[in-house]
């Protein structure tokens, strides 16, 4: 007989570490006259206390420290959300690994006809061997050959159907993740759109999934459209959101983004590239958004308002009649921005309802709001003779809090209406603010294209270049700042948002670039004379520097905080990485009150940290300000730097020169020399040279082999005669490849050897080391 090799374990319960223990107790049974009986019970009990063991393991194991693997890659992730797009995402890439192994087979290869025997050429016949005829018995009978093809066949067929149920199932469980994962981005987008441009399926892929899986998943996409921007705010609590949209063939895309945006007005041109699920798309600000053409505020002329009265379906309605709510637009609110845009503008509103929209109270879309209150009214209203829309409703569908009391539009929108598309800004306000001037004054504010006064708080600093935070709402001098807030009073339009509103003539404006004394009128009075000083400290940010007088909606009750505003100059800056947003600067940070003694007073000075410009009041009336200026740092043109060598893909290894080009028509302070390794890493500075021609020695066997690029930082002497900080500017960068390998250990790198071309300093090394003698010149 035979020997039969042994049989592989099967995990029976027999062969676990608890046999030896089960055998010991039937021996010790042996002779029981229930032996049988206890027998099984013990087995039985033997079992189920072994699987209760085993069920615990995972806890047992963690409580000894053996943490499991879920745990401890969860603990890897920022969030429970990442954690779980991560494994959905996994999942997702190993189905579609298992779906393209199998894909490829489904359709079966064309049969091919059986090989035929073919002649010997003339040139591979040997005339010395004799031909040989294969003998009858090798080729098979027609009726075997028949059978196997039949049996082929079947098989085949059997092959191609197993497959094709293979896929399906793979497509299915796809659909599934796909959808599960779909959901998961979904609801993260607005808070963490990092995620979804982290684990994004590439676009290879994604376009080889099946139509059931390819929705779920989301679109790399490059989209030319107009910009939208609409903020929600919550006056009471100094909060505010702001929601992005792009306007794309004709549908209305949210925008989604971490990083600091500098939104342009809306109606603006702008391409965007991102990642795009649903009417969803995230993005980086990192050269992904580009303004085409930027939009320019419409606040010339009459501006005709369209005012709605709206009620929810299930509120009562409030007690205010339209007479009142026009008495207000057409009478106070016009008021307002005829004097503050020295009558360049003008307010014409109608006011229509109450009407009652299919929404109820609460609610969760302020759009559909907008929506239903539009079409309510069209019977009555024909849009396209509106540039402007107001609409009072009992509350908001906030997203900010429940005490959000204003949406608006950030310049005009797209609106659709029964009479067509429509160019128009538009505002939701709560109707209890219907004649609130903080309130509706703001928003209206908004709809023009201006966006908050902030203030800037530096500590113990005026301003700085970091250590800074902007506390949003804090200019109470102007009503896009603290006017809506409770207790503040109405102010006019600073001097960035005057400017930008286009209400300035060139006569109120000086922007000055030489040291001198200048006289201001106060910023309220109508007179075409210099009201501003406007004064450069970086490429993109000036000093804006008015006088306030008690005039007009200037004139501060006796009920308001005391402040010192019109004691002296307010001084402004830009907040650029928010485009049309002021900075109320601090001239006094070490007073209590700071936003109620901010002004630049009679005998202070202020100097400039960023140019060393330095500003003082020598006198004031009722009627003007004097002001002393000298003028520091007035270049703000970045030198013009470049990489002259290596080449762009060149091999280095040892020492390596880097050489730069750098000019400027202030001069050039230095050059400072960076490589940076690919594909990621941080920046290290290789040395710094002051003297034309700029080079830098880089010893690349102080970096491990790979690939880097290499760039300059140039430094012009723009600030050095005022001591700051001067202009500089980054040159292009070249990608090298370091490669100090010796494989051979001959003492000649690699890079050298592998060399093939007409350097004579490099040849001639690659020659000594082949023919294993010196070579003194060349050629040899």
């Amino acid at each position: 007989m035979s020997k039969q090799p042994a049989e592989p374990a099967t995990g029976n319960f027999w062969e676990s570490p608890i046999e030896p223990v089960y055998h010991n107790i039937r021996k010790n049974l042996k002779g029981h006259p229930h032996a049988d009986f206890l027998e099984v019970y013990i087995g039985l009990g033997a079992i189920i206390a072994f699987l209760f063991l085993a069920s615990l393991a995972p806890q047992i194991g963690e409580k000894l420290g053996l943490v499991s693997l879920r745990k401890e890659g969860q603990q890897s992730f920022a969030s429970q959300e990442e954690y779980d797009i991560k494994m959905l995402t996994d999942s997702l890439l190993a189905e579609y690994a298992n779906y393209e192994a199998v894909v490829g087979d489904v359709q079966t290869q064309p049969e091919q006809p059986p090989p035929q025997p073919e002649s010997p050429s003339p040139e591979t016949t040997q005339s010395a061997q004799p031909l040989t005829t294969p003998s009858p018995e090798s080729f098979p009978s027609p009726q075997q050959d028949q059978t196997a093809t039949s049996e082929s066949q079947v098989q085949g067929e059997k092959t191609k159907k197993d497959k094709k149920e293979k896929k399906e199932d793979i497509e299915k469980r796809m659909a599934d993740i796909s959808q599960k994962r779909k959901e998961k981005l979904l609801s993260v987008i607005e808070k963490r759109p990092d995620l979804i441009l982290q684990y994004k399926i590439p676009k290879d892929i994604r376009s080889k999934l099946s139509s059931s899986v390819q929705p779920n998943i989301e679109e790399e996409i490059d989209y030319v459209g107009k910009f939208e921007n609409i903020i929600e705010e919550d006056f009471t609590n100094q909060k505010s959101k702001d929601y992005y949209f792009l306007i794309y063939s004709n549908k209305r895309l949210s925008l989604h983004t971490t990083d600091p945006f500098s939104a342009p007005l809306s109606g603006s041109k702008v391409r965007v590239t991102g990642v795009k699920l649903d009417d969803k798309i995230a993005f980086s600000t990192k050269n992904t958004v580009e303004v085409l053409e930027e939009a320019t505020p419409d606040t010339i002329g009459e501006q005709k308002t369209i005012v709605l009265l709206v009620n929810f379906q299930n509120t009562a309605q409030p007690a205010l009649t339209k007479e009142q709510v026009g008495n207000f637009v057409n009478g106070r609110l016009a008021d307002f921005y005829t004097e503050n845009s020295y009558s360049k503008m003008n307010i014409a509103a109608d006011v229509l309802g109450w009407y009652q929209i299919p929404v109820n109270r609460p609610c969760s879309n302020s759009l559909q709001v907008r929506s239903e209150a539009i079409a309510a009214a069209e019977s009555g209203v024909f849009f396209p003779n509106y540039s402007r829309l107001l609409i009072f409703v009992p509350s908001l569908c906030s997203d900010v809090s429940s005490s959000a009391l204003g949406l608006s539009s950030i310049g005009k929108i797209t609106i659709n209406s029964a009479d067509g598309l429509v160019e128009m800004s538009f505002a939701l306000i709560t109707s209890s603010n219907a004649t609130n001037l903080g309130v509706v004054g703001h928003e209206f504010g908004h709809g023009l294209g201006s966006q908050h006064a902030s203030f800037l708080d530096c500590g113990a600093q005026t301003i700085a270049s970091s250590g800074c935070s902007v506390i949003e709402y804090g200019d109470a001098y102007d009503i896009m700042g603290g006017a809506p807030l409770p207790g503040h009073w109405i102010n006019h339009f600073n001097a960035p948002h005057k400017e930008l509103m286009g209400w300035f003539s060139s006569a109120n404006v000086g922007t000055i670039t030489a040291s001198g004394t200048y006289v201001l009128e106060p910023i309220e009075t109508a007179a075409s004379n210099l009201k501003v000083l406007k004064i450069q400290r970086a490429p993109d940010d000036f000093l804006y520097i008015e006088y306030r007088q008690p005039i007009g909606f200037d004139t501060i009750s006796a009920s308001n905080p005391t402040t010192d505003i019109f004691q002296g100059a307010l001084v402004h800056s830009l907040y650029t990485f928010v485009s049309g947003k002021s900075l109320l600067l601090d001239i006094s940070p070490t007073t209590e009150s700071e936003v109620n003694y901010v002004a630049l007073a009679q005998g202070a000075t202020f100097t400039d940290p960023a140019t060393a410009t330095v500003v003082s009041v020598a006198s004031k009336d009722p009627v003007a300000i004097t002001l002393n200026v000298q003028i520091g740092k007035t270049d703000f043109v970045p030198p013009i730097a470049s990489l002259n060598s290596p080449s762009e893909g060149n091999a280095v290894f040892d020492n390596v020169t880097v050489g730069a080009n750098a000019s400027d028509d202030s001069g050039i302070d230095k050059v400072e020399f960076y490589y940076l390794p690919q594909p990621v890493g941080m920046a290290h500075l290789i040395g710094t040279d002051s003297l034309a021609p700029y080079t830098i020695s880089w010893d690349t066997r102080q970096v491990a082999n790979g690939s880097y690029r290499l760039y300059v930082r140039a430094f012009d002497k723009s600030g050095t005669s005022f001591n700051v900080a001067n202009n500089s500017n980054l040159s292009n960068k070249i990608l090298v490849t370091v490669n100090n390998a010796d494989s051979d250990n001959d003492s000649f790198k690699d890079a050298v050897e592998s060399y093939i071309g007409t350097d004579p300093n490099r040849a001639c090394s690659a020659t000594a080391a082949a023919n294993d003698e010196p070579v003194d010149a060349w050629p040899p």
